[in-house]
């Protein structure tokens, strides 16, 4: 039978483990939130500016639908690459 000493040290050792344990793990769960956190706040800023883009494009479809010309000569220029008869185009080379 262990005297009260011995039952000290080993109740006093099964603190000291369980600390060790907790502090452990504990330390790993508050680095997994904070990643977490930073993950959440890169995807909520990515949203943001998809919703931008989203915003633009449907204004884009709306001059579209309403035959805005200037509307379509800008994306006909700028997604095919057509020009205006007698229209010289330069491209620069970087």
């Amino acid at each position: 039978m262990l005297n009260i000493s011995h039952k000290s040290y080993l109740f006093y050792g099964l603190i000291v483990f369980s600390l060790l344990f907790f502090s452990y793990f504990c330390a790993q769960g508050l680095q997994e939130i904070y990643n977490l956190q930073k993950e959440k706040e890169k995807i909520e800023l990515n949203n943001q500016k998809l919703r931008e883009e989203n915003m633009r494009l449907t204004n884009q479809i709306k001059k579209i639908k309403n035959n805005d010309r200037e509307e379509i000569e800008k994306i006909v220029r700028e997604e095919l690459g057509l020009i205006k008869k007698g229209e010289i185009v330069y491209k620069f080379v970087e």
